[in-house]
């Protein structure tokens, strides 16, 4: 009898013990379909920037959408002085070397996920994408590119770089990407650096030239004629605040010039062309400048005047 009690108990320990294990595999078993399911793909914590690339290394980037694609280059090792943008224009240095600094300091999280099914479906492939970053050095190697999506909320975008399939949502947006060179450009590129001494103005359209010429400091004649000091200041100041749109298609034969300006400092004589195309849009051309250059109506109006614009009037004088 005592041995039959012996086997009994000793058969329910092990039964009892089997239970323990088989809860203690359950618990892990669904522990792990939890991490599975749940956890995020990558398990990469923030390690510093995205993108690995020395700003000193970066020669020029390209940005690239479906349809075109412009070259930010720069002129120093640190996007520090001038830029240019498609080797033909001055670049906006400030918005462009903040850009590059942006993208160099994009931050990643834990990684979304690094399927080649979500990289298609977040529109981050080599063969779909909505922007694509190609940095280079100056041996015009590839030292990395980053690709921007979808965006899974404001201000921010899915983006990876090319090294991986790792998908991030970074702090950027893909309108600040622009492939359109004109949101590169310096608009304020043409805008006069010194004050001139003399300044000849030729209309194309009959209007008698203007001839203005400082004989005196802050004294000035136009057409022979003493000039009102104010008002010759505030025509300068166009000068000085002269803007551009945009780029502009080079002068074409026949296209309409609506006048030409002679703008003559204490360092060099700068002549200023003005057009107007068949479509009524004005461009501008500066000779000590590559280019042509749309711009503003009113910006023409200020700057081509006749002389009664800047004459002492009778009303003038009457006023105290």
């Amino acid at each position: 009898m005592r041995q039959v009690l012996r086997i009994s108990i000793k058969g329910g320990l092990r039964v009892h013990n089997s239970i323990k294990i088989l809860a203690a595999l359950c618990v892990m078993q669904t522990a792990l379909v939890f991490i599975v399911w749940f956890k995020p793909q990558d398990t990469q914590q923030d390690a510093g920037s995205l993108i690995k690339v020395n700003l000193e290394k970066i020669a020029y980037a390209k940005i690239i959408d479906n349809e075109r694609a412009v070259t930010l280059r720069s002129g120093n090792e640190n996007w520090s002085e001038s830029v240019t943008v498609d080797s033909n224009y001055l670049g906006d240095q400030k918005k462009i070397s903040g850009f590059i600094s942006q993208i160099l300091k994009l931050k990643p999280q834990w990684a979304l996920t690094q399927t080649i099914e979500a990289v298609k479906r977040f529109e981050l492939s080599e063969s779909n994408f909505q922007r694509k970053v190609e940095l280079y050095n100056k041996n015009d190697e590839l030292l990395e590119t980053l690709f921007t999506g979808t965006s899974p909320e404001f201000g921010k975008v899915h983006a990876r770089i090319s090294k991986n399939n790792y998908v991030f949502a970074v702090d950027l947006a893909n309108h600040e990407l622009s492939t359109d060179a004109d949101d590169w450009i310096d608009k304020e590129q043409l805008a006069a650096k010194n004050l001139p001494i003399k300044v000849h103005i030729n209309h194309t359209e009959g209007t008698e030239d203007l001839r203005l010429v400082q004989i005196a400091e802050s004294v000035w004649e136009v057409n022979g004629k003493l000039a009102d000091e104010q008002k010759v200041n505030y025509y300068l100041s166009h000068y000085e605040n002269l803007r551009i749109l945009g780029i502009s298609n080079p002068v074409e034969e026949g296209q309409g010039k609506v006048g030409s300006i002679n703008f003559t400092d204490d360092e060099n004589e700068i002549i200023f062309q003005f057009y107007k195309s068949v479509n009524d849009e004005f461009s501008i051309t500066k000779s000590t400048q590559n280019g042509t250059y749309r711009v503003a109506e009113h910006r023409v109006n200020q700057l081509l005047i006749d002389d009664s614009d800047l004459l002492v009037t009778e009303q003038d004088l009457d006023s105290p």
